[in-house]
This record gives C-alpha cells, sequence and structure tokens, in this order.
C-alpha cells in the first residue's frame, strides 16, 4: 500500500510540475512577446525621428544595431536597408505591413520561417514625405527557446524530481503509519487522521457483529456439549480425512476404561487414508485395544488393513463373509 501511495504521490507530483513549467513557459513566451512588440514600436518612432531629420545619414550610422532598419518608397522600392544590399530587393509594395503604413500611417506584420524556426516581427510607420520606415527583429518560436534553455531546465526537472520522491515518501508513509497503527480490537481507542474516521466506524460495527456471533457460537456450543455429554451412547464425528471433529465422554469411556468394554465397530472408516496414515493409525488402535481390554471389529472392503497388522505383527482373527469370497 506504500508503495502504490508513494508511486501515485510521485506521479501526481511530475504531472502537475510539467504541466506548471508548459503554463509558465507559454505565459513568459507571450508576455515577453508582448514587451517585445512594444519595444519595436518604441524604437521605430525613435528611428522615423531620426530618419526624417537626418535621412539615409542616421541609416548608416546604425548599420550595425541589433534591429533590421528598411526604408521604402511610397512605391514600395527599397531605398536604404542596414542588413542588405538594395539592388537585389525586390519590390516591398505588398508587403502587409507596407501597405497598412501607406493606408494607416501605421503597419504591423508577423511572419514564420519554416527553415530557421523562427519568426520576424515586423512594424512599419509612414513619413511625412511619405516614404515608410520599417524595423524588423527576429523572434525565436517557444520549442527553440527551451531547447536553448534544455540544460538549466533538466537540471531544475532533476531537482524536481527528487524532491518529489522525498515528499512522496514521506506522505507515504505519513497516511500508512495511522493505519497499521490502528487496534482492531479497540478502533475507537486508535488516533487517525479524519479521513478515517469511516473506516474506524465500520471496523467497530463489524466488530460488534463479530462479538455477537462469537457470542452465538458459543451458545450453541454449549447446548451441542450439553446434549452430546448426557447420551450414554458413544458420539464421535469424523471429517473426510479421518480428522476427529468433536466427541463425547461416552467415546472416551469405551475407547479407554479400564474394565471390559463393549466391542469398537470401525465399517471401512481408514479407506480413504494413505499406507503412512493407515499404519500409524492401526499401530495406536491395536496398542489401545490390548491396553483397555477393548474388541475392534474393523470391516473392510480390501485387504490393506489386514496387509499391514501382518507388517506390524499385531494379532488379529480375520472373518471372511461368504458373500465377500472368490
Amino acid at each position: 500500500m506504500t508503495g502504490k501511495i508513494f508511486r501515485s504521490t510521485l506521479a501526481a507530483s511530475l504531472t502537475v510540475l510539467l504541466a506548471s513549467l508548459l503554463v509558465i513557459t507559454g505565459c513568459l513566451y507571450t508576455y515577453f512577446g508582448t514587451v517585445r512588440e512594444q519595444q519595436l514600436q518604441t524604437e521605430l518612432t525613435l528611428a522615423a525621428a531620426a530618419v526624417e531629420a537626418d535621412g539615409a545619414d542616421y541609416l548608416v550610422r546604425v548599420r550595425d544595431t541589433a534591429e533590421r532598419l528598411t526604408w521604402v518608397a511610397s512605391d514600395g522600392t527599397v531605398l536604404y536597408d542596414t542588413r542588405a544590399d538594395t539592388q537585389p530587393m525586390e519590390n516591398h509594395g505588398q508587403r502587409e505591413e507596407i501597405r497598412e503604413a501607406l493606408i494607416l500611417g501605421k503597419g504591423h506584420a508577423v511572419r514564420y520561417s519554416d527553415t530557421l524556426s523562427q519568426q520576424t516581427l515586423y512594424a512599419a510607420q509612414r513619413l511625412a514625405d511619405g516614404t515608410v520606415l520599417r524595423v524588423s527583429s527576429a523572434q525565436y518560436s517557444v520549442w527553440v527557446l527551451v531547447l536553448q534553455a534544455l540544460q538549466p531546465v533538466a537540471l531544475m526537472m532533476l531537482l524536481a524530481f527528487i524532491l518529489a520522491m522525498a515528499l512522496a515518501s514521506r506522505v507515504a508513509r505519513q497516511l500508512v503509519e495511522p493505519i497499521n497503527a490502528i487496534d482492531l480490537n479497540d478502533p475507537a481507542g486508535s488516533e487517525t487522521y479524519e479521513e478515517l474516521t469511516p473506516l474506524l466506524s465500520k471496523l467497530r460495527s463489524q466488530q460488534r457483529q463479530i462479538q455477537r456471533q462469537m457470542r452465538d457460537l458459543k451458545r450453541r456450543q454449549e447446548e451441542f456439549t450439553a446434549i452430546t455429554e448426557n447420551m450414554s451412547e458413544g458420539f464421535l464425528v469424523i471429517d473426510q480425512e479421518t480428522r476427529v471433529l468433536t466427541y463425547n465422554s461416552a467415546v472416551l469411556r469405551l475407547l479407554y476404561a479400564q474394565s471390559a468394554q463393549p466391542p469398537m465397530v470401525l465399517d471401512d472408516v481408514f479407506a480413504r487414508l494413505d499406507e503412512k496414515r493407515l499404519l500409524a493409525l492401526l499401530s495406536v488402535l491395536a496398542r489401545t485395544a490390548a491396553e483397555n481390554g477393548t474388541q475392534v471389529f474393523l470391516f473392510t472392503c480390501g485387504a490393506r488393513e489386514r496387509l499391514l497388522l501382518d507388517k506390524l505383527g499385531e494379532p488379529y482373527t480375520r472373518l471372511d463373509w461368504p458373500s465377500a469370497r472368490k
């Protein structure tokens, strides 16, 4: 029971831990994604003001910054890009963020790259001269971030697993010890936790029922003994393996009386005994009959008893019924 409680508690703890890790990771990813979008918009606002003031000279000065800045004409032609040569670049007029900026003044877009397993955030703003300035920043997917943090996460999971094992073992012992300490003879006196109250109530009820049944059995046994002890006949009950189940005093007087006793009649009662048991029983029976002067009549359909008596060297008289002769 302790092992089962330990395994169940450990499994529940690990399940909650993994679920919590997934939920926290998702929440943090969403939160930092929102923060990053706000930062990107702030950088775009500052960069737009600088481009309006200094033009391409500002873009030349910030070529080595983390974010990519792209200056696009109103017809979609790329005027300047801080990361790539503008000559081979295609027209950007149909890009979602560019179209929104030209129409609404600001535009946003998110595009995912299956090859790089990352998505790119785009924010665009229309300038006073009708051109559009776009800033972009790469954002890795949540699974890539998890893989990057795999080592600290694995270490944390290992520590959490060890802690969960220790707590599960302690909880299992705390749950099982009060149950093992229950006194079945006095369940009401056992100190347990509240959840075991229904079990203790059932144990008390069952104990009272057993006590009533035992008193009833004792009363019936006394009645049975009173009846059999007042019988003048010998009363002996044996089972299928010839084990004695009950007897009365009259049987003892017949078997162990010192004076002459009526004969003991046994009608094929040893048929189910194996040879070893039968040999031992015949030896005891012969010795008891000799000591008490009791005559024993043993009726049998086979020759086992006669052969074993011969083996023991016990004297006997053989009587064959006429119908049994061959």
